[in-house]
């Protein structure tokens, strides 16, 4: 079962706990860390190297990912367009949206990705005044420190997910 863009291929399960990964990538390997009824956190490490061919993946949903290390390309296929994320840089993937990345170098990278629940990106789309168009109008980010801080508190198990993950959104 595919799951959200590409570093989240998670199982879709109500438990929590520590899931393996269900990929069509075989260089990804993604773990459940959080789970709620807003969405699900996973931390994923791509092992991709240089060379490696891109494959087309779709974002099941919305995802907001923060590269953790490493760097790679991604490129959005409904503009065409490339943008390098490195360290501290944020993905956001709008559902259904299909994508493919790649690397320059070897070693991967690893991602802490909040996928979440389409109910959520409803609700908190009715409560923006005049909210019309794309949520996620870019695809990348620079470093946003308050929002990493947020998903690495989500990925310790501290606060409570579901009120984090709006907060994020």
């Amino acid at each position: 079962m595919r799951r959200t863009w590409r570093i989240l291929r998670i199982a879709r399960a109500s438990c929590g706990g520590i899931l393996p990964a269900v990929s069509a990538v075989p260089t990804l390997i993604a773990s459940v860390c959080a789970a709620g009824r807003a969405g699900r956190l996973a931390e994923v490490r791509c092992h991709a190297r240089r060379g490696d061919r891109p494959v087309a993946e779709n974002h099941d949903d919305w995802t907001v990912a923060v590269v953790r290390r490493g760097a790679f390309n991604y490129r959005a296929a409904d503009t065409n367009q490339t943008h390098t994320l490195r360290a501290g840089w944020l993905l956001l993937g709008r559902s259904r949206a299909t994508y493919e990345c790649s690397h320059d170098h070897d070693g991967g990278d690893d991602c802490l990705a909040l996928e979440i629940a389409p109910e959520v990106i409803d609700e908190v789309a009715r409560m923006i005044p005049r909210c019309r168009g794309a949520l996620f109008p870019t695809p990348v980010l620079g470093p946003v420190t308050r929002l990493v801080a947020l998903m690495d508190r989500l990925s310790s198990g501290a606060g409570d997910f579901d009120e984090a993950v709006y907060a994020i959104t």
